[in-house]
């Protein structure tokens, strides 16, 4: 389990945007120099020896990977000749046993040098596989001994604490630098904090294919907040722009356009950038935005599809990195900043060295559009919460000054909420504990302003009990997720985001709710494609009906079970008129009600 990682804002990391991640389509049978490791540091068949520079030497050649404390149970990378050995910097190993103190290291892996002569355009291609939080990993070409020298961000955009792909296959176009140089070497360069790996192999310089670009990153912004939000109340209608940069890898100029649709329930945007088409040499970026949209008052799920367009772009070498997808939703009553997928990652604030969980308030910075009133938080937890622990909600308004000013604290209140192994996330399964606000429903809940920025946040006392929150798929924006360490009282921000969604339906609608005399039961089979079965037990007879909506709240089906008395009771959901996706269930018992959660998978 990881700690949360406090990060300053002078940490901030650039996307690689000159940088193609996760590239295919590469022949390798034109390289004109290669190494394997085979050889470890003295390098393969003639290249000539390796040389490991820096404070602290760790590069290495190696077999296995790391075992260290903050990454252990790392696999063994698999890399395409990794039974051959692969170079390591292991941070994290050199500082075991890490806990409670850990020093930063510094490392310099740098190639023989390499002769160019002849090669008007030259890619670098590598397999990588890593994990960092605090420190800068880059990478360095240098001509004649570092007279002229060009640096790479080869993170791509990952996000602090989480792990590259498995391998992730880099691939730059360094032609600007390198082509028809006699003269050339590359440095991955590790500085900073100690914890976690990188692992490269199996590294070659290529001739450029003719036609290459890539879509390197793509996404969307809120006008007034600069919050990439994904799921938006119709009543929270706001303007967005998306923008996207494009890399041109290949060997050719290209005339290259950035093109952005935004549809589904309705057509939100479809048009290109407002540069229109730009001039891209080999080893060129080009960034551009789009023109406002506006998230509208259309309920429903949208799809953002961002590429790009050029005159060959029918011979382009690579064609699965031309295109990036994200989902949108707008909503009845959900505000949110994560893309409602799962994952096993999470955030929290780490332990002492007795091993006690250390108190935290963590939490989204969200701007109301509208008033509002807010009734309850939703957050969900990894499997590395600890059943029985307490936690509960806070809203900080933030004012003029930048200041977070306390405005509503569901700590030591009748709001605080025991966590039961029900309400734990399970994979695919992503599960909303419900806190409410002031009560939630009836006359409950907070009243927001109009124009105002909040956090929104789920705190945790600390003690023998973990509280860990899913860290959702997308990253955030620096300086707008933040972290209240209780350990000595400083905020801190990180560019993971948690799943915690604002919720402003006066209903309340709450997962896994008990009601007084009803028990609904978990649909069997979940996830599922077909039919699935959900009972409810009645201790006393009553009305009963059964409504199911999607995400953005649209009611997607009714079941009408009449007056029932006291027993057991089946009703069949059958998915063939259902999306992929998740949906919410809610049992009315008279006037009570009580909901769960399900997935349909497709």
């Amino acid at each position: 389990m990881t700690p949360f990682t406090k990060l300053a804002p002078s940490e901030q990391v650039d996307k690689d945007l000159d940088v193609e991640h996760n590239s295919t389509n590469i022949d390798r049978g034109t390289a004109f120099w290669m190494e394997d490791f085979s050889m470890g540091m003295a390098g393969m068949g003639s290249n000539g020896a390796w040389t490991d520079t820096g404070i602290d030497n760790l590069w290495k050649h190696d077999f296995w990977g790391t075992s260290g404390e903050w990454s252990g149970g790392t696999a063994t990378p698999v890399f395409t000749t990794a039974a051959n050995g692969f170079m390591l910097f292991d941070a994290d190993s050199s500082n075991f046993p890490l806990s409670p103190n850990y020093v930063d290291r510094e490392g310099q892996l740098t190639s023989p040098s390499i002769n160019c002569s002849g090669q008007a355009a030259v890619n670098l291609v590598f397999e990588q596989e890593l994990r960092w939080c605090c420190s800068q990993l880059v990478l360095e070409v240098e001509v004649d001994n570092g007279t002229t020298s060009a640096s790479y961000n080869v993170l791509g955009g990952l996000a602090a604490n989480a792990a590259s792909p498995a391998p992730d296959v880099v691939n730059i176009n360094i032609s600007a630098i390198a082509a028809n140089e006699p003269n050339v070497s590359i440095t991955w360069k590790w500085s900073g904090v100690s914890h976690y790996y990188w692992a490269i192999d199996d590294i070659m310089l290529i001739p450029s294919p003719p036609h290459e670009v890539a879509i390197t990153n793509a996404g969307w912004l809120s006008v007034n907040s600069a919050v990439p939000y994904t799921m938006v109340p119709d009543e929270q209608n706001q303007s967005f722009i998306s923008f996207g940069a494009m890399s041109n890898q290949g060997s050719s100029t290209e005339m290259v356009t950035f093109d952005a649709d935004v549809s589904g329930a309705a057509s939100l945007f479809s048009g290109s950038g407002v540069t229109g088409a730009v001039t891209m040499a080999p080893g060129d970026v080009a960034e551009d935005t789009t023109a406002s949209w506006v998230s509208g008052t259309t309920i429903g799920t949208y799809n953002q599809t961002y590429n790009f367009s050029y005159a060959d772009l029918a011979s382009d070498n690579d064609m699965t990195n031309n295109e990036i997808t994200y989902p949108f939703w707008v909503t009845d009553y959900v505000y949110g900043r994560d893309l409602d997928v799962y994952t096993g990652s999470g955030i929290w604030n780490g332990e002492d060295a007795g091993g006690n969980s250390n108190p935290f308030v963590l939490g989204p910075y969200m701007r109301m559009e509208n008033a509002a009133t807010i009734y309850s938080l939703r957050v969900a937890l990894t499997a590395s919460t600890d059943p029985g622990v307490l936690l509960y909600a806070q809203i900080y308004e933030i004012d003029a000054t930048g200041s977070f000013v306390l405005v509503y604290d569901g700590a030591g209140t009748a709001d605080e909420l025991t966590v039961g192994a029900a309400d734990i996330s399970a994979s695919p399964t992503i599960t909303e504990v419900s806190i409410p606000i002031n009560g939630g429903t009836g006359t409950g809940g907070y009243t927001l302003n109009a124009g105002t920025d909040y956090i929104f946040c789920v705190g945790h006392y600390g003690g023998p009990d973990a509280l860990v929150v899913m860290n959702g798929s997308y990253d955030a924006p620096v300086q707008t997720v933040f972290l209240l360490d209780g350990t000595d009282n400083t905020w801190y921000y990180t560019t993971r985001t948690p799943v915690i969604r604002a919720y402003f339906d006066p209903e309340g609608l709450s997962t896994d709710e008990e009601i007084a005399g009803v028990e609904l039961g978990q649909n069997i089979p979940n996830p599922f494609n077909g039919a699935s079965q959900i009972s409810y037990t009645l201790d006393n007879g009553g009305k009963v009906s059964m409504e199911v909506v999607d995400v953005t709240g649209k009611v997607v089906a009714n079941y009408n079970e009449g007056t029932k008395s006291a027993g057991t009771y089946n009703i069949a959901v059958n998915a063939d008129e259902l999306a992929a996706g998740v949906y919410y269930y809610t049992l009315m018992v008279d006037d009570s009600r009580t909901t769960k959660r399900m997935v349909v998978s497709k």
